[in-house]
């Protein structure tokens, strides 16, 4: 019987979970964080990660998928967290069989950000919440109105809030559409998170850092949260 992507994926993620039931215990605490852009989801991923004294995941997840695929991490750039139709991806694989396919990138990914589960960090994007969820991580979404985002973003990058906007709408659809046709789980489904913050009504977003280390903590120890 052929396979979907989408079957081997979840057949990986599937395997990790039940390594990771073997495991008394990880390294240290573990955070996915899922965001919007322009919502501060990096900064507060960052902090998160400073506070509770692991590493930060981001852009140096798809240099060791390029790693484990010897392929160039630009050509995984233009597939990690996709703002673009898969379909584009497919048809080109047709074409040349030597291009590097999405099934390719997401089984790497997944092996990638396994690995990672069992030693601690905190996670920014690409499906993390759903891959590791077996390993019971502090599972963080950070959202805010297109609004607001588009205005923090063009204060952030020094451009017109309008050419914000419009890269805010693409890359929350990319995402959406990359987690739905990876793993077939709506990326917003409040299930898949331990906690949902909007941050429209925070100037500063650092100021949230504090309290969701304090979560993040109790979730780790199912009490009170220990002393910083």
């Amino acid at each position: 019987m052929i396979r979907s992507p989408q079957d081997m994926v979840m057949s990986l993620v599937h395997a990790g979970a039940r390594d990771a039931a073997d495991k008394k215990h990880q390294a240290g605490p573990l955070v996915t964080i899922a965001r919007d852009l322009g919502s501060g989801g990096e900064v507060i991923g960052r902090g998160i990660a400073e506070r509770l004294g692991v590493d930060f995941y981001d852009k140096q997840i798809l240099d060791r998928v390029a790693q484990a695929a010897g392929a160039e991490p630009r050509t995984l750039a233009a597939l990690d967290e996709s703002v673009r139709d898969r379909l584009e991806h497919w048809v080109s694989s047709m074409i040349d069989p030597s291009s590097y396919k999405p099934s390719d990138y997401a089984r790497h990914l997944v092996t990638v950000i396994l690995s990672i589960g069992f030693t601690g960090g905190v996670v920014i994007g690409r499906g993390a919440n759903i891959i590791l969820r077996q390993q019971r991580p502090f599972r963080l979404r950070v959202v805010g109105s297109e609004a607001v985002c588009a205005r923090r973003l063009a204060r952030e990058e020094g451009v017109e809030v309008s050419e914000a906007a419009s890269r805010i709408h693409q890359t929350n659809e990319g995402r959406a559409r990359f987690v739905w046709q990876t793993f077939k789980i709506r990326h917003d489904d409040p299930l898949t998170f331990d906690a949902v913050v909007n941050t429209d009504r925070f100037l500063d977003v650092n100021v949230l850092i504090d309290p969701l280390v304090d979560l993040a903590r109790i979730h780790v120890t199912g009490g009170v949260p220990a002393e910083a």
